[in-house]
């Protein structure tokens, strides 16, 4: 049994040591892997992110421009209702007609 392990040891040895680095070698390269996608896919969600935030941004601007313009049109009526009122409680002060 000796002269087994001095003649095949050392072969068996490096075999086994062979394995066992590259079974460590596959575990790093999958976690390195595993990291990068993880990587990839946090910079395309930030990426998505702040294009999400400058269509928000622009539908606010949208959203305000129109809330003026309702505003307005909804203040402008106001004065000519007012000014028809105005004119149908006093009809002698309107036209000289």
């Amino acid at each position: 049994m000796k002269d087994f392990f001095e003649t095949y040891g050392a072969p068996l040895g490096a075999l086994v040591g062979g394995l066992a680095a590259k079974l460590i070698d596959k575990i790093l390269v999958k976690k390195s892997q595993t990291f990068l996608e993880a990587t990839r896919l946090r910079d395309e969600l930030r990426s998505e992110n702040a294009l999400l935030r400058q269509q928000l941004e622009q539908i606010e601007l949208d959203r305000n421009e129109w809330r003026d313009k309702y505003y307005s049109a909804v203040e402008s009526h106001i004065v000519e209702l007012e000014s028809h009122i105005s004119e149908l409680e006093n009809p002698s002060s309107g036209s000289l007609g």
